[in-house]
């Protein structure tokens, strides 16, 4: 289907979730403010935002990923440009040019550079399996399977506060909202999911987690380290954030938005992911956040920041396709001729 005709709820609900992941990210300069205002804005923003990355992988889920070696191509040199810009953005930055760090951007996916990036091609690798795994199995199996790897990987976690490797920020925890993804996809129509009902459980969802990580924070600071923060039900694996993560999918599943701005816009969203922390150490040369935490207008100053970090990640990523998409055909198709040749020989 074209882009004009493509329905833009999925594209703006993806825009939502890059702008709270940039924003959470500038954020982090401010963990150690002492100042209950800071606090209170951290304490909002990692309550609502922590769900992009878990949206994100709901979405390939619910659309389910087809695994093609062009696409992983096409997204291993997209992470290998980005990798490659950004590294030479820092490292300019800060005057520190290393035989180390362009080794380990010239491989970003083995050194997991980028995290995300990294579990989200094993999670491509493993998507056929887990296609076809939906399929076979009954409604009832892949329930006690979605039940059995919540239990294990979120709600285990959520309460006793470890971490099995991988369920908190990796492949486990994409295996996890994938096979979501894919439920929904199957037995739950848009039809019927009531948006009242939805809008009502995901405001208490998160005044609930909001106000938990609020306490916990106070006695944190008051027992332990007077200038910390303690978001316990913000952890991307957390019981809650799955919760509320599903909760803002289906609600954005329930609109229906046509906007060929929205999915232009939407397209460049790895991009920015990728890219947005070069710019951010970028934009910081010239305007410091941290100056603003304490000031009325701190909500305006963050927006705008976030604002040019998301413009600035567009245009490189513009970029990237006027140069490089032509480059990236003509590579792709010398290894698809080798290819052949070499299973034929």
């Amino acid at each position: 289907m074209s882009t004009s005709f493509r329905n833009s709820n999925f594209e703006l609900l993806r825009l939502f979730c890059i702008f709270g992941i940039v924003v959470m990210h500038t954020c982090g300069c401010l963990f150690s403010n002492s100042s209950t205002a800071v606090l209170i804005y951290l304490d909002a923003i990692n309550t609502v935002f922590n769900t992009g990355v878990s949206i994100f992988v709901l979405i390939s889920g619910y659309f389910s990923i087809n695994f093609k070696a062009r696409k992983l191509f096409s997204f291993w040199s997209q992470v290998l440009f980005c990798s490659l810009i950004s590294w030479f953005i820092t490292s300019l930055i800060h005057d520190s040019f290393s035989i180390n760090g362009l080794l380990r951007s010239c491989l970003p996916i083995l050194t997991n550079k980028y995290w995300f990036a990294t579990s989200y091609v094993v999670l491509m690798l493993f998507a056929p399996i887990l296609n076809i795994a939906v399929e076979k199995l009954s409604k009832q199996c892949l329930v006690k399977i979605i039940i059995s790897f919540f239990i294990v990987f979120s709600i285990l976690p959520t309460f006793f506060y470890f971490g099995i490797p991988g369920s908190n920020k990796g492949i486990l925890q994409f295996f996890l909202m994938y096979l979501i993804g894919r439920y929904i996809a199957s037995y739950m129509p848009v039809k019927s999911c009531n948006r009242r009902r939805i809008i009502w459980i995901a405001f208490f969802t998160f005044l609930l987690i909001y106000t938990l990580n609020l306490f916990a924070t106070f006695l944190y600071r008051k027992y332990v380290n007077e200038t910390g923060v303690v978001f316990l039900l913000s952890r991307d694996c957390s019981f809650f954030i799955i919760i509320a993560s599903v909760l803002i999918f289906l609600l954005f599943r329930s609109f229906s938005i046509k906007s060929t701005l929205i999915n232009s816009i939407a397209s460049h969203v790895f991009c920015i992911y990728l890219m947005e922390g070069a710019y951010r150490e970028v934009f910081r040369m010239f305007i410091n956040i941290e100056d603003y935490a304490n000031t009325l207008i701190f909500p305006f100053a963050l927006i705008c920041f976030v604002l040019l970090v998301i413009v600035a990640s567009s245009l490189t990523d513009v970029f990237r396709r006027i140069v490089l998409t032509h480059v990236e055909k003509k590579i792709w198709h010398l290894l698809e001729r080798s290819y052949r040749r070499f299973v034929s020989s």
